[in-house]
């Protein structure tokens, strides 16, 4: 098990040591999230997917998988719901096909009835956007924690996404504990190093 603050420290100390950017490590993470839905899978290729992102490091993971979909050609439709703050990842964003990007919320709503698995990859979301998702007939793979679950302060809010899957990095968080039997791990290729929680 790991903290978010354990887990920021570990990401900083293989950045510094270990010759990697935080670049590599979140296309690392994509890449993981790519690989581990081909397997769970193997008709992803014919799968409806939306995907929901925000600024966070989540939304970051989630948008460099939705790359990977969409240069495998895989139908995928992403709604951006803050500025993209990783510059790597908006870069990818800049080079993905304009048509797989949901203007608003209303025509993301309208790929939601149609798809057939739900992409979580943002800390926040608008409790209306939360339950027309939870409510859909589309499996939810939640990116590191489910939308509502805060995992800095280890605490599961009400409302939250009702994840089927959720897709962490390196290690289970705290706050998953009880949702443990959904809960898959991610290498990020992280270097082995004991680390103490930040203050």
């Amino acid at each position: 098990m790991i903290t978010v603050q354990e887990l920021e420290a570990l990401k900083k100390l293989t950045c510094e040591t270990g010759g990697r950017s935080r670049e590599d490590i979140m296309e690392s993470a994509g890449w993981a999230i790519y690989t581990i839905m081909t397997q769970r899978y193997p008709d992803l290729g014919k799968k409806k997917i939306v995907a929901i992102c925000d600024g966070s490091e989540e939304g970051g993971y989630g948008l460099v998988f939705a790359h990977f979909l969409d240069e495998n050609f895989v139908d995928v439709k992403i709604l951006i719901t803050e500025k993209v703050l990783e510059p790597s990842t908006q870069a990818k964003t800049e080079r993905m096909r304009k048509e797989i990007m949901c203007k608003d919320t209303g025509e993301f709503l309208e790929h939601l009835e149609k798809a057939d698995l739900v992409i979580d990859a943002s800390k926040h979301m608008d409790r209306s956007l939360m339950e027309k998702i939870n409510a859909s007939s589309a499996e939810i793979i939640s990116v590191e924690a489910p939308s509502g679950i805060d995992l800095r302060k280890e605490k599961i809010m009400l409302p939250h996404i009702d994840a089927d899957l959720i897709l962490t990095m390196h290690d289970i968080k705290p706050a998953l504990e009880t949702l443990k039997e959904k809960v898959v791990i991610l290498d990020l290729g992280l270097a082995d190093y004991s680390v103490e929680s930040e203050t």
